[in-house]
């Protein structure tokens, strides 16, 4: 993905690991998803969709979206969630 955090200045190094972190939960259940929605149109209804292991992995992958439309909101139609069928 071409969004990078060097487009928010100020970060400290800590924040800097804890967004990426973020993006990278987002980007991570996000392709799950995606093969499990692929996977569901060619019939196999048996594969489940992403089950978030805490609340704070769940707020983290909210954190990542919201920080990748925030820094590319031309493009913020990119970071919808997957439909689940």
């Amino acid at each position: 993905m071409c969004v990078t955090l060097g487009q928010m200045k100020g970060l400290t190094y800590m924040q800097y690991k804890e967004y990426s972190a973020a993006i990278n939960i987002f980007f991570k259940v996000q392709a799950y998803d995606t093969s499990v929605a692929l996977q569901r149109q060619g019939g196999n209804t048996t594969v489940s969709y992403y089950i978030f292991a805490s609340s704070k992995e769940q707020t983290q992958y909210t954190l990542g979206r919201m920080l990748l439309i925030q820094n590319d909101p031309n493009n913020a139609s990119n970071y919808i969630p997957v439909e689940k069928i």
